[in-house]
């Protein structure tokens, strides 16, 4: 296949962001955007200078993928009519509204064997991947992800709007089911939860916090993973992560304080994250992580081989996001779920529907 052509669908913020990089990538041939509302898809068509419909059955025969980035009420609508019609998707997150519609969709497209691609993004941004190797076996994960009030995405709340982009990264990272969910949170603007925390604990003993809020004056996208390697800590926004390893002289280090001088402490003090905890700052690549979502989305297609972020790892991330949400709405007591993580059984996911 040359360029698979595409169209976009939506014209929002992500929608935007996406057919300006579909136009500076290369990797597509952009047919048309696709926007029901006449004065934003004018203006689209305007700067990107390519063709404008307003329903995806104006466009449709003359396409071979997708991208949908509607609000995420109408995903689920649209990603149906296009998988039916043998086109492929890549679909912001979250997947779609419900479980149950994320399963049809996964069974449509492994039905067809076409690519179905979710936009967790930060799966892409090169300060996660360059820490991979570094958090193998991961015990403890604390992720912090908050943002000014954006004024939009406001047909769900924080927990599907933000947290599902650190839960996906937990669950790629802890290899283990889920045990349970506790989760609390509130509403500020409304009508969904604006912020969110929640304690996943696995059945493997790991366990990870999140929290999430759009409506703090200060942005904030952070991970810090412990393990038995050490700790790593990841700055998503900045895209510099560094980690700190457990050298084999801490296993001979013994400090007698009552006998240990001040020269001694301050000199103990200023090798203590070089000798015994060395602290590295990772080395991270250049990379737009939407421009490397789009490149695999791309290789799948021509290629024939799998995405980074399936419909399946979209409706397991989706999964615990609206257990979440449900806690917080319902204001119900902690308790356990069956909930899997990175390695859905089929059928265990569908009964979650």
């Amino acid at each position: 296949m040359s360029k698979p052509r595409i169209a976009v669908v939506g014209i929002g913020g992500m929608g935007s962001y996406h057919t300006n990089l579909v136009n500076c990538g290369g990797l597509f041939d952009l047919v048309a955007i696709v926007e029901p509302v006449a004065a934003a898809r004018h203006v689209a068509t305007e700067e990107f200078s390519v063709r404008g419909a307003a329903d995806i059955s104006e466009i449709v025969d003359e396409i071979d993928c997708a991208i949908i980035a509607t609000p995420t009420l109408y995903h689920f609508e649209v990603a149906q009519t296009l998988l039916n019609a043998g086109k492929h998707l890549l679909i912001e997150k979250p997947i779609s509204y419900e479980i149950a519609q994320a399963n049809k969709l996964i069974a449509i497209a492994e039905s067809k064997q076409l690519v179905l691609q979710v936009g967790h993004v930060e799966r892409f941004n090169p300060a996660f991947r360059a820490v991979a190797n570094h958090v193998a076996t991961p015990l403890f994960i604390d992720a912090v992800r908050t943002s000014n009030y954006s004024f939009r995405s406001t047909d769900i709340g924080v927990t599907l709007d933000l947290m599902i982009h650190d839960i996906d990264l937990v669950l790629s990272l802890v290899d283990s089911p889920i045990a349970a969910i506790d989760a609390v949170g509130s509403v500020v603007i409304g009508p969904h939860e604006d912020i969110a925390n929640a304690r996943l604990t696995f059945e493997n003993g790991a366990f990870a916090n999140l929290t999430a809020s759009r409506v703090n004056s200060e942005p904030q996208r952070t991970m810090r993973i412990e393990g038995p390697q050490g700790s790593t800590k990841i700055d998503f926004d900045r895209r510099t992560a560094y980690t700190i390893d457990v050298s084999t002289q801490t296993d001979s280090l013994q400090i007698d304080l009552p006998n240990t001088s001040e020269d001694e402490l301050t000199d103990l003090k200023s090798r203590f994250f070089v000798d015994y905890l060395p602290k590295t700052e990772v080395v991270v690549p250049e990379g737009n992580p939407l421009a490397m979502e789009q490149e695999d989305f791309a290789t799948a297609i021509i290629k024939g081989g799998a995405v980074q972020v399936s419909g399946r790892d979209g409706r397991d991330a989706l999964a615990v996001a609206i257990e979440i949400a449900n806690q917080i709405c319902n204001k119900k007591p902690a308790s356990p779920h069956a909930i899997k993580g990175p390695h859905f059984a089929t059928d265990t996911a569908k009964s979650q529907a």
